[in-house]
């Protein structure tokens, strides 16, 4: 799941609202003062979260609400709050994330702030999505679509976002319909999205049964990934391709790929996907004889905290 474009939109937008801030002359550059440091925490946790560092993205995102709060900055606060929502929601924890969402949500309503409206709109959908919840995300979705005609430049996130939704509901010809559109309005320049979109039509191909173009797909979403350095898409993406040589057969390229995704996890600190990387790789190298146990020392060094050169620190 790639959030990049929606948090970095939001803090360009918020360079502008600070610099207008009003009040007395001394409260005025108390509020300032607060209010710039926020966007400064905030830009720190974007290039953590671009990189895939999640926890340190969140340390940064939390000490930008506090000083948005202390300013009483609602949209400050808000944006704050619409990313720690994204580092819950990647992380797995997307019931968590709805919190944040929702007050992000009450907080840009309270400001009229309709463009920041549609990405935590979006946001909340992808988080009801992964909960099974689809009833609220369509509702969701549609409530942001509502907000983003009042635009004349598409939100592709949001775009994405209806198609998985298709995609979860089995609608799979809308759901194409969607994501091509999708392809087609963004800029291949734009990394992240470009990534966001192929790993979505992978995962669509997928549902098709359609193997061949899943791969072609994640293997694009890969090279985008690697283009910005977004190291949890770079294993996400190598997980994908793995399964799918696993499926047809082909287990030593299904265990070049799980090694990769496995020491990336583990680089990153992502217990949980890497041990999941690892467990298809045993299976996978046990069919095609390979040994792996270098790679299993290797993961259990790095999740110990012993990595001499780990991303994210």
């Amino acid at each position: 799941m790639k959030k990049n474009l929606s948090i970095l939109l939001s803090f360009l937008f918020l360079c502008g609202f600070i610099f207008g801030c009003a009040g007395v002359k001394q409260t005025k550059k108390t509020i300032n003062r607060d209010s710039i440091a926020g966007t400064k925490e905030i830009q720190k946790g974007i290039t953590w979260y671009r990189k895939g560092c999640f926890t340190r993205a969140y340390f940064h995102f939390t000490k930008a609400n506090e000083l948005y709060t202390a300013a009483d900055s609602l949209i400050g606060a808000a944006i704050s709050l619409n990313n720690m929502g994204n580092v819950y929601r990647i992380q797995g924890e997307a019931a968590q994330a709805l919190l944040f969402y929702d007050e992000a949500l009450d907080l840009f309503a309270t400001a009229g702030d309709t463009a920041n409206q549609v990405q935590a709109l979006s946001n909340k959908a992808a988080a009801l999505i992964a909960t099974g919840q689809f009833n609220e995300a369509e509702k969701a979705l549609k409530d942001a679509s509502a907000f983003q005609k009042k635009s004349t430049s598409s939100y592709i996130p949001l775009l994405i976002n209806k198609g998985v939704l298709h995609t979860k509901k089995m609608e799979f010809e809308e759901a194409e319909k969607v994501l091509k559109s999708a392809l087609r309005k963004a800029d291949p320049s734009n990394s992240s999205e470009f990534a966001a979109i192929n790993f979505a039509m992978g995962n669509l191909k997928l549902a098709f049964a359609k193997t061949n173009e899943a791969e072609q797909y994640f293997l694009t979403a890969l090279k985008a990934d690697k283009t910005t350095g977004y190291y949890k898409g770079m294993a996400d993406g190598l997980f994908a391709l793995g399964e799918i040589a696993n499926e047809m057969g082909e287990y030593a390229k299904a265990s070049g790929f799980l090694k990769r995704s496995a020491k990336i996890y583990a680089l990153i600190g992502d217990r949980n996907n890497s041990a999941m990387a690892l467990g298809l790789l045993l299976i996978t190298a046990e069919k095609s004889g390979e040994k792996v146990i270098l790679t299993e020392l290797m993961i259990q060094k790095w999740l110990s905290g012993k990595a001499l050169e780990s991303p994210c620190e």
